[in-house]
């Protein structure tokens, strides 16, 4: 039974070599080879190729709906593409207008700037001069109310002497002597003013002696109101010079 099978299987192979390579053996032969696997996965891997090859009227459909859908993708990408352009332009002119904004609050920054400083400069020179005008009102007021004190201290002096050569007198100088107060009131000066006449006459001691003390307090009202009007200045500039 070996022997035949060996047999015949020889017999396929001269058929192959006698034949041509490209013609597919023949399937009348009762062989053993038709019914082995491998051969049996050679013709199934044949009969697909033949299927794919020879494909059905609707795979071209097939093909067509998957380019009409990419075709539909693309045209959702460009428009993607197109609000995502409009987009970018958008912020472009965003950020430029932001900019132009900040270069002009920049600008109108730099102009207040400049501005409060010469405005701080114009005070701080007014105020220079203000203080050095104060200062020589000051210096002026305390002069004069040094002049004052010394003109004080003369008056004072010269009402002593006065009232010292009064007393002095003898009963009947005094009697045949009356003293004349000259008093009137010096506009320009601000200030009362007296002049003592000596005239014949007969005035009593109590006349003299109430002329002379109307005198003296006439004299020193004068010198206080002068002394507290120059004081008065004086605070006055001192003060603002503090300030």
């Amino acid at each position: 039974m070996a022997w035949e099978t060996i047999q015949q299987n020889h017999t396929i192979i001269q058929q192959e070599n006698t034949k041509s390579l490209l013609a597919p053996p023949s399937l009348a032969y009762n062989s053993p080879l038709l019914s082995t696997p491998s051969f049996s996965s050679s013709v199934s891997t044949l009969s697909s190729i033949q299927s794919s090859t020879h494909a059905p009227p609707h795979s071209e459909l097939f093909h067509a709906t998957i380019v009409q859908k990419q075709a539909l993708k693309l045209e959702e990408l460009r428009q993607d593409l197109t609000v995502l352009n409009k987009k970018y332009v958008d912020q472009i002119e965003r950020l430029q207008e932001a900019e132009q904004q900040r270069a002009q609050v920049e600008h109108e920054l730099e102009n207040l700037s400049r501005q409060l400083f010469e405005q701080a400069n114009a005070m701080v020179s007014k105020e220079k001069k203000k203080r050095y005008s104060v200062e020589q009102k000051l210096m002026n007021a305390t002069r004069e109310l040094k002049l004052a004190r010394e003109e004080l201290d003369n008056e004072r002096a010269q009402l002593k002497e006065l009232r010292e050569k009064l007393e002095s007198q003898t009963e009947k100088e005094k009697s045949e002597t009356t003293v004349f107060i000259d008093f009137h009131f010096s506009s320009y000066a601000s200030q009362w003013t007296y002049n003592l006449v000596c005239v014949p006459g007969s005035l009593s001691q109590l006349q003299n002696d109430y002329l002379i003390r109307l005198i003296i307090n006439r004299a020193l009202l004068n010198m206080s109101h002068k002394k507290n009007s120059l004081q008065h200045d004086l605070r006055s500039s001192i003060d603002f010079v503090r300030i």
